[in-house]
């Protein structure tokens, strides 16, 4: 599959006491960038990561993750999610090298963000600091301003704690800039918004 013939896979499962395989709708897409199947990706991790059968589910989606990139960032969630941090971090330096196109950028910057959250739970928040900055770069210059707002929180939380308030209060500003140069703001967002005015 080239990266101009994505899958754009819409997974519905159901939880009623054990797991039940509803099935998946994958529609073959010509043209587009891997960033809508990317998100619906996303999505159904968190949706996993949210049910009672958490490791049923992510497994369930392994087996219908078609493309490399995915499927290592979704192995490395599964190993973040089982606190096997070093796994994880491994899955993600395999997977990058293949997002050096220009037209994986997407891909490259939610590994990023990902492989800081590690090294941020290791406490080598400088190395964290640079791939969540490479991260805000590559989604400011992809107008998506929904997941720069996202890193830009993570970076001011961490600036907080760390002591630099001046730098917190320059990165949540521009947490909240960015947020209000998305149309398609979540509930979830509102909650993000939140912590950035708290």
């Amino acid at each position: 599959m080239t990266s101009h013939s994505v899958f754009n896979c819409l997974i519905t499962l159901s939880f009623a006491g054990l797991l039940i395989w509803i099935g998946a709708s994958c529609e073959k897409k010509e043209g587009i960038t891997g960033q809508n199947s990317f998100d619906n990706l996303l999505a159904a991790i968190d949706s996993c990561q949210k049910s009672d059968h958490n490791q049923d589910c992510l497994e369930t989606l392994l087996t219908t993750t078609p493309a490399d990139v995915w499927k290592l960032y979704l192995l490395a969630n599964i190993r973040i999610h089982q606190h096997e941090y070093l796994a994880g971090y491994q899955l993600i330096n395999e997977a990058l090298p293949l997002t050096e196109s220009s037209e994986q950028l997407f891909e490259r910057a939610k590994l990023l963000e990902l492989r800081s959250s590690i090294q941020f739970h290791h406490n080598d928040l400088q190395t964290g600091a640079n791939d969540l900055f490479e991260a805000i770069d590559i989604f400011i210059a992809l107008n998506k301003h929904r997941e720069a707002a996202h890193c830009l929180v993570g970076m001011a939380n961490l600036q907080f704690n760390s002591q630099n308030y001046d730098l917190a209060k320059d990165n949540a500003e521009l947490a909240v800039t960015h947020y209000g140069l998305d149309k398609n703001l979540t509930h979830a967002d509102s909650g993000y918004l939140m912590n950035v005015y708290n």
